[in-house]
């Protein structure tokens, strides 16, 4: 009898090292979480793309579309993240309060909840979170619509005229067609590069800056919400009665 307690004392003994054991090798675990890799918490986007809510916890990310966002830290009412998309490839850091928002390529992004509370096992003071963000993806056609686009007929030296087509786009890039009438069959050439608004006395222009190394940067006045005007090399207006204004396409 006594052989049998002291065998069932062994085997509780063996269960809780077992136990401890187990416990230890969890709290390691956590505690070089930080040197590992963030595991990525993937969301299956909708079948119709528009808005996807998603919980995400610090040290984790999480995944919607080609967009993943990394929780740097959190508040009770504010976060600190880090966005990134693929195709383009862009990277940027938000620090949004509950329900401010911040935009990334087609997507934007929306602070819903913020959490903080302490990690147990760490050093005091130490804290971790999780969030909750609404994001909102464009569709091709509402990305298209907010491009920007300016179309008219423009002077040209050796040829009856110039049709330009003029498309500006929200990820700042560019695409100029020009059409020489009655020469090349008609054929449209296409420069492509970066475009930025910027001041310029009283007025704002758009500057074109043409990918290539030996390219020109070439300047628009914007005369109006709907129309705009070429500018000579200089950046200023070009004194003549021809066209040199383009206006956008509705």
């Amino acid at each position: 009898m006594d052989q049998k307690e002291d065998d069932k004392k062994t085997n509780q003994e063996v269960e809780k090292m077992k136990t401890y054991l187990i416990l230890a090798a969890i709290m390691m675990i956590t505690m070089s979480g930080c040197d590992q890799q963030p595991e990525r918490q993937t969301v299956t986007p909708p079948a119709a793309i528009g808005e996807t809510d998603l919980t995400i916890s610090q040290g984790t990310q999480g995944h919607v579309g080609r967009l993943f966002i990394g929780v740097i830290n959190t508040h009770k009412d504010s976060a600190a993240l880090g966005l990134h998309t693929e195709e383009p490839n862009e990277e940027k850091r938000a620090v949004l309060k509950i329900g401010e928002s911040d935009t990334i390529g087609n997507y934007k992004v929306t602070l819903l909840e913020s959490e903080e509370y302490p990690i147990s096992g760490f050093m005091p003071g130490q804290a971790s979170g999780k969030i909750k963000v609404r994001v909102t993806e464009k569709t091709q056609e509402q990305a298209a619509s907010d491009s920007m686009t300016y179309e008219g007929g423009i002077p040209c030296a050796d040829c009856p005229g110039i049709n330009e087509t003029l498309t500006l786009r929200p990820d700042g890039t560019y695409t100029e067609s020009m059409v020489y009438l009655e020469r090349n069959e008609g054929k449209a050439y296409l420069t492509e590069g970066t475009w930025n608004k910027e001041k310029k006395n009283d007025s704002e222009i758009f500057v074109l800056n043409p990918a290539g190394k030996d390219s020109r940067q070439s300047q628009l006045l914007i005369t109006s919400k709907n129309r705009i005007e070429m500018l000579d090399g200089e950046g200023n207006r070009i004194p003549s009665q021809l066209n040199y204004a383009l206006n956008r396409k509705q």
